[in-house]
């Protein structure tokens, strides 16, 4: 009597675990967040930012020019003053591209968080719309045993809500 009620409850564990493998899988991230609209108006304001930026980069760069190499003086005393206001400006010039990357990161940085955090919300209500038992990011998976790749269904899944 013991073995065939051990028997039930193998056979009852076996059945969840092979029907909760059907039920898990993985999303990649990076591919669903490129479709979701918050990401092209986002990709827009750091593209304009960048091109602000760059459009300041070039003013540095301008004043860069004023220099006439082929005039370079003689003297000493000229000289020194010249290489003084080329190195000035030379350092303006990369403090300024460091603090333009750095501002450019955050802002990149900012939308990423914004955006995977509005994609594991949305990732939630599909886990629970489709009854699935474990989702996860691509990247993040280390080994999953006949793991089903869910993007291409997730991505409809938020297109079908977004309309």
């Amino acid at each position: 009597m013991r073995f065939i009620i051990s028997l039930e409850f193998l056979l009852v564990l076996i059945s969840s675990v092979a029907y909760g493998q059907k039920r898990q899988g993985y999303v990649d991230f990076e591919k669903v967040m490129v479709t979701f609209p918050e990401y092209n108006v986002g990709q827009k304001e750091v593209e304009k930012k960048t091109k602000q930026l760059n459009d300041s980069l070039k003013i540095f760069s301008n004043n860069l020019s004023l220099f006439r190499f082929d005039d370079y003086p003689r003297d000493s005393t000229e000289r020194k003053k010249i290489e003084n206001k080329l190195y000035e400006l030379q350092f303006k010039i990369e403090n300024f591209q460091r603090s333009a990357e750095g501002e450019l990161k955050r802002m990149q940085e900012t939308l990423n968080a914004k955006l995977k955090d509005i994609l594991l919300r949305e990732l939630e209500k599909f886990s629970v719309d489709n009854n699935l038992i474990c989702v996860a990011d691509k990247k993040s998976i280390l080994y999953c045993n006949e793991c089903r790749n869910f993007t291409e269904g997730f991505i409809d899944y938020c297109k079908r809500k977004n309309r």
